[in-house]
């Protein structure tokens, strides 16, 4: 990991504590982690919703005005419309 990397390893290490540590609905993950989906590119789960889906935001120095909310709807797949998301 390049000097430059580092700290955005540091902040999506401590945005993944925000999520709560309660069990989602069946096929939600009960225990969501930082996914990388490329060199620089990373998917930090925040937040669970009403539906318990957990919910990421995008984290990469090439996409730092994105504060769009992602949800999962299959592996290494994320979408921003809420009703798309497969709890998976």
């Amino acid at each position: 990991m390049g000097f430059r990397a580092a700290p955005f390893a540091i902040l999506a290490l401590a945005l993944a504590g925000c999520v709560t540590g309660e069990a989602g609905p069946p096929g939600g993950l009960s225990e969501p982690h930082v996914e990388r989906l490329g060199q620089y590119l990373y998917m930090v789960p925040v937040a669970r919703d009403k539906r318990g889906c957990v919910v990421y935001l995008v984290e990469s120095p090439f996409r730092r005005d994105d504060r769009s909310l992602y949800w999962r709807v299959g592996k290494g797949n994320f979408t921003t419309d809420p009703a798309a998301a497969r709890c998976v």
